[in-house]
C-alpha cells in the first residue's frame, strides 16, 4: 500500500494585504469635499465642547498647553461658546492668561 504524505500548510495567506489609500489629496491641501488633514490643525487649539467633557477638563487641559506652548487658541461652536467664554474668564481671572484677542467663530487665544 502507498504512503500518503499530509500536506503541511504554506506561510503564505490566501487573503491579500490592503493596499494604503493615495494621500496625494491629502498632501496637495484640502479642496471642496475633502478634510483638511488633521496635522495642519495648529497643535495649540482647544476645541471645547457644550457637553462630551466638563468644565474643568477645558480648564486643565488649557494649563497643560499653556506649560508648553506660549499661546493657546479655545475654539467653540454654537452652544460651544458660553464654555469657551467661560473657561476663558476663569483663566483671566485666576491669573494664569492674559486675552490677547477674540474672534466672531468664538476663537479666543490666551497668553
Amino acid at each position: 500500500m502507498a504512503q500518503v504524505e499530509p500536506v503541511v500548510p504554506t506561510a503564505t495567506s490566501a487573503t491579500p494585504t490592503p493596499t494604503p489609500a493615495p494621500t496625494a489629496a491629502l498632501d496637495a491641501g484640502a479642496t471642496a469635499g475633502v478634510a483638511a488633514p488633521v496635522s495642519s490643525r495648529p497643535r495649540n487649539r482647544i476645541q471645547v465642547s457644550r457637553e462630551k467633557r466638563p468644565l474643568y477638563f477645558f480648564i486643565s487641559l488649557a494649563k497643560k498647553f499653556l506649560v508648553t506652548e506660549d499661546e493657546v487658541e479655545l475654539s467653540g461652536l454654537g452652544l460651544a461658546v458660553t464654555t469657551v467664554v467661560t473657561v476663558a474668564e476663569i483663566l483671566k481671572n485666576t491669573g494664569y492668561i492674559t486675552i490677547s484677542s477674540t474672534y466672531k467663530c468664538a476663537r479666543v487665544c490666551l497668553c
